[in-house]
């Protein structure tokens, strides 16, 4: 994922995203970051994320998870652009299918990336549409860069507002095998998308 990573650049009115290893390069020290993370992985943050995910409570922790993140994924760092506060992250994994493909022998050049997304942010900025925002500006990048075919997200079958913003971005329900109280929502950049919520 190194090429996304150093790709992966983008602001939208009140947010700039770019790469962990870009934000630690600028003079952020990853002790400095890992202290954001543990503000930022409350409880509240990460109830429905993985078991890795859960109980960083101590510097030691945070930089692990920080770690493992940037090894299995692009890492992106979200700041409020006024502040240069980090008020969330983000994560692309490419998806299986892809790999394959590669392995295969498929022309490397041929190939758009299927991207598995995730993302979170501090309980601070939750429903004043900073997640809209910043799928936004991540679906916009992503149309821009031609690099990207689809994105895949899993979410919580009870986050109605994560749901939402998916759906406002375009994304629709995909039928996918995952844990049971996930739904996967998908949105191919290609193609013309139709909001469909079962919320409505």
């Amino acid at each position: 994922m190194n090429e996304f990573e150093d790709l992966c650049h983008f602001r939208t009115p009140r947010l700039t995203v770019s790469s962990w290893w870009e934000h630690v390069n600028c003079g952020v020290s990853e002790v400095k970051l890992a202290q954001t993370v543990l503000e930022i992985l409350t409880p509240r943050v990460t109830a429905t994320l993985p078991e890795g995910w859960q109980d960083i409570n101590h510097i030691e922790d945070a930089l692990i998870w920080m770690n493992d993140r940037a090894c299995e994924s692009c890492f992106l760092v979200v700041k409020e652009s006024s502040d240069d506060q980090v008020i969330g992250f983000v994560f692309l994994h490419e998806l299986a299918q892809e790999q394959a493909a590669i392995a295969q022998g498929a022309d490397n050049a041929s190939i758009k990336s299927e991207l598995h997304l995730g993302y979170l942010l501090a309980e601070n900025y939750w429903g004043k549409g900073y997640a809209s925002e910043l799928i936004a500006g991540l679906v916009e990048w992503a149309k821009a860069s031609g690099e990207i075919k689809s994105f895949v997200g899993g979410v919580d079958i009870d986050n109605t507002a994560s749901i939402m913003v998916m759906e406002k971005n375009g994304f629709t329900f995909h039928q996918s095998e995952g844990r049971n109280n996930t739904l996967f929502m998908q949105l191919e950049l290609d193609k013309p998308s139709i909001s469909r919520s079962k919320f409505n």
